[in-house]
């Protein structure tokens, strides 16, 4: 996998793990093919492929179990909501975690393997970047659920208000 490729993974899983929990996501654009790869990919790049393909399962799990909190029964209980959210959010942490030193290792064994300066200054910038990216998917993804429970408490009063009596 080309360093292109492996950033290009990095952020499509970054995107895919912080959608907008009130909100129908939009259709996916269609892919574009791929360039065929220069050379068959290192049993490094399917190992690391391997991983971000189970860690985007796990975030759709992740996305499911929110989801069921954001839009469950209105309780009008916010706090109970966001605790519910928090638990599950904390279940996950070790896959947010895993996930970015797998990223960090697999940049280290590119990094070892670079050849030359300008591919070792790229891998270099994208390892100090990538890592904390992906740790900080959960605070992105708590933030957007408290904002989604926030909004979904606050429709039905603007519903009741705007109601002619």
């Amino acid at each position: 996998m080309s360093l292109r490729l492996t950033l290009a993974a990095a952020a499509a899983t970054l995107a895919f793990a912080a959608p907008a929990f009130a909100q129908e996501a939009a259709p996916a654009a269609p892919a574009e093919a791929a360039p065929a790869p220069a050379k068959p990919k290192s049993p490094a790049e399917i190992e690391m492929e391997a991983k971000a393909e189970a860690f985007q399962a796990r975030m759709e799990s992740l996305q499911t179990e929110l989801t069921a909190v954001v839009d469950g029964p209105d309780g009008g209980d916010e706090a109970k909501r966001m605790a519910d959210a928090d638990v599950i959010l904390g279940r996950y942490q070790s896959d947010f975690d895993a996930f970015a030193t797998a990223f960090e290792t697999f940049l280290d064994s590119q990094l070892a393997a670079a050849a030359e300066d300008s591919e070792r200054q790229e891998l270099t910038e994208a390892r100090a970047k990538v890592g904390p990216a992906i740790r900080g998917i959960a605070p992105q993804i708590r933030l957007a659920v408290q904002q989604a429970i926030a909004a979904k408490a606050a429709a039905p009063a603007a519903t009741v208000v705007a109601t002619p009596q």
